[in-house]
């Protein structure tokens, strides 16, 4: 049974090739060195026990984006998303780590008085727990 740190690797290190630098947890503190980078961690989720004595859980993970641009920060964003996109469809399970993955949804945080922000992404992902 796969672990949650382990998904989160998983997804980080498929996504890597995108960003300067990639995380399996969301990091308390930015360099500006480290832009544009992507940080890969579950937000919540909800476990059942099946008849098989199984548990399923479908988690809510976010993969949030951050980068710098001085004229066009949404662009910036929506362009490390694009080219993030497939190779999270290249393989949907991870390596049978999960059963799928779903996009939700999305929100934009923009720093005002830096040329910075962040792309929130979020997935529902679905995987036996142990």
């Amino acid at each position: 049974m796969p672990t949650r740190k382990q998904i989160r690797s998983a997804i980080s290190t498929a996504i890597a090739p995108v960003f300067e630098r990639t995380f399996d947890y969301r990091p308390a503190d930015l360099d500006p060195d480290d832009l544009p980078c992507a940080a890969v961690y579950f937000q919540a989720g909800d476990t059942e026990k099946d008849f098989d004595e199984e548990y399923r859980a479908d988690s809510q993970l976010v993969i949030e984006i951050w980068a710098a641009s001085m004229r066009d920060i949404d662009g910036a964003l929506d362009e490390k998303e694009e080219a993030m996109k497939p190779l999270i469809a290249a393989d949907t399970t991870f390596g049978d780590l999960i059963a799928g993955i779903t996009r939700n949804g999305f929100s934009y945080d923009r720093d005002p008085e830096t040329s910075s922000g962040s792309l929130a992404i979020t997935y529902t992902v679905y995987y036996d727990e142990e």
